[in-house]
């Protein structure tokens, strides 16, 4: 009884959720459907959820040192201040 209340209620929920979302979301982006926002619907066919075994494998695609040289590095700006100036 109390799961079947709980259920109901995420779906009331939800479906406000999107009603909001869709009101103030850009007119060229996709409209958000209530499942979108309710947490008790399983996730649909492609989503990857992120665990500890796969975390690893995206810190390597997505965080990769970078190797600057010396001439890719950005000039250090000089303020007038700074100038030597020959009187």
């Amino acid at each position: 009884m109390a799961e079947g209340q709980r259920e109901r209620d995420w779906s009331l929920l939800s479906s406000l959720m999107s009603l909001v979302a869709n009101c103030h979301r850009s007119p060229k982006r996709l409209a958000f459907k209530p499942s979108d926002f309710n947490p008790l619907i399983e996730a649909k066919d492609g989503v990857v959820h992120v665990t500890k075994e796969n975390l690893a494998l995206l810190r390597k695609e997505f965080i990769r040192e970078r190797h600057v040289s010396d001439a890719d590095k950005p000039k250090r700006r000089v303020f007038k201040s700074e100038r030597l100036t020959d009187k």
